[in-house]
């Protein structure tokens, strides 16, 4: 190694929180624990060993997790509880696969799940492709996700770059067969995740970079579809509360706009348009279905608070 070029550190997945998906900075990475950077010392090197003491070996860094190999970085994923890091989970949101499953089950699971991420990435534009194979699974958790998708299988995937400080958070979700399927037949796709990142792709000017798809061998010896994008694809929404009449007017055109969009790049443009026509009609019956749904979620919760309050359920908090 030629002088002046510092060694990389290859990534390991030690101090990651899988609650707060980031790494803290301890005594070493910060000055005083304040979170302030620590000023690079400018000292020379520490001179080479005296007479009569034992040269310093070379340093040990934890190797690279090879693809299809364990996550954690260990031959067979047969590690103890905590050489991947000290991550902690919020009880039946967010679990780690090391707490999920033991010994062969866990390994085998691991190997199907690096797998998944190296077959996946054939799913992806070239250019996007070689830049995911810079980066390698490093640990993975499962997740429980939204309303509309809960009882659905979810994985949350860390991978690592050149260090710990180049992180990738990818999210594969289980697809699910469409509800036209029954009625309007099987579409012209091989798996269901296709199906969805088809969909997505048509209807989104801008997909997420790294959405693609594959399917995933269980423990239970079941093939499932999946599509896989980012964890967070630093979506927003507006906080309506916060809107004057005239801003939520506005918003309510664009949001309107790019829903008609989507539609138009997904369906007969031509079609639609004449089916609207140029009156009103439709206009008042999507605002009277609003109106009608947002009654409804107030009886709904109503029903509920009172099913609580009457021993009916029982409401937890997470």
């Amino acid at each position: 190694m030629s002088a002046g070029r510092r060694r990389r550190r290859p990534p390991s997945s030690a101090g990651w929180s899988w609650r707060s998906g980031s790494r803290p900075a301890g005594p070493d990475r910060t000055r005083g624990g304040t979170g302030r950077p620590r000023r690079r010392s400018r000292r020379p090197p520490p001179p080479g060993p005296t007479a009569g003491e034992a040269p310093r070996g070379p340093r040990t860094t934890r190797p690279r997790p090879a693809p299809g190999g364990s996550p954690c970085g260990t031959a067979g994923g047969d590690a103890p509880r905590g050489a991947c890091g000290a991550r902690r989970s919020p009880p039946a949101l967010l679990v780690p696969l090391r707490d999920l499953l033991d010994g062969d089950a866990r390994a085998a699971l691991e190997k199907e799940i690096a797998r998944l991420v190296e077959r996946y990435g054939h799913t992806l534009q070239p250019d996007r492709r070689i830049l995911l194979e810079q980066y390698r699974l490093a640990d993975c958790a499962r997740k429980v996700v939204g309303v509309g998708s809960v009882g659905t299988r979810c994985w949350i995937l860390l991978l690592l770059g050149k260090d710990d400080e180049d992180p990738l958070f990818l999210q594969a979700k289980k697809a699910e067969e469409s509800v036209l399927a029954p009625y309007a037949g099987p579409g012209p796709y091989r798996t269901q995740g296709e199906r969805v990142v088809a969909g997505q792709r048509l209807m989104q000017a801008t997909s997420d970079i790294f959405l693609g798809w594959e399917r995933l061998y269980g423990v239970d010896g079941r093939r499932r579809d999946f599509y896989i994008r980012q964890l967070r694809d630093w979506k927003g929404i507006v906080v309506a509360e916060n809107l004057s009449p005239g801003t939520m007017t506005l918003f309510g055109e664009v949001c309107g706009a790019t829903l008609a969009r989507a539609h138009a790049r997904s369906g007969d443009r031509i079609a639609i348009a004449a089916y609207l026509g140029g009156s009103d009609v439709f206009d008042r019956a999507v605002a009277g279905f609003a109106e009608a749904y947002a009654d409804q979620n107030e009886r709904d919760h109503r029903a509920l608070v009172e099913a609580v309050r009457g021993g009916r359920l029982r409401a937890e908090s997470a």
